[in-house]
């Protein structure tokens, strides 16, 4: 195998350059002043209102349900004679008594 031949370069004065060391700083992050430690009163009620607004969601997703129920009822209720009789008669009977608790289930959700 034949490799190629290195030429010789004549020397011009150039000097090598010898690397200069360079310091790495580290970049300076600036900390937000620590807020004081919250009060535990503040943090009770803090949860308390939190909760309460958990509840209340809660609360009308049961109202939505009911009103869910009540349609699907509806359905049951009037799909003749596919359904059973007695299934059908519960059905009817759901469709009473959903609309009445999703009104109350509403009415009480408000006053809170």
């Amino acid at each position: 195998m034949r490799g190629r031949a290195l030429k010789v370069v004549a020397d011009n004065g150039a000097k090598a350059i010898e690397p200069v060391p360079v310091e790495v700083i580290a970049p300076v992050v600036a900390e937000a002043p620590s807020a004081p430690p919250e009060r535990i009163s503040d943090q009770v009620k803090r949860l308390q209102a939190e909760a309460r607004g958990l509840a209340h969601k809660h609360v009308l997703s049961l109202k939505t349900a009911l009103e869910d129920l009540k349609a699907l009822a509806e359905d049951i209720s009037s799909g003749g004679d596919v359904y059973p009789a007695g299934v059908r008669e519960i059905a009817r009977r759901l469709v009473e008594d959903c609309e009445a608790r999703a009104q109350a289930v509403a009415s009480l959700a408000m006053r809170n």
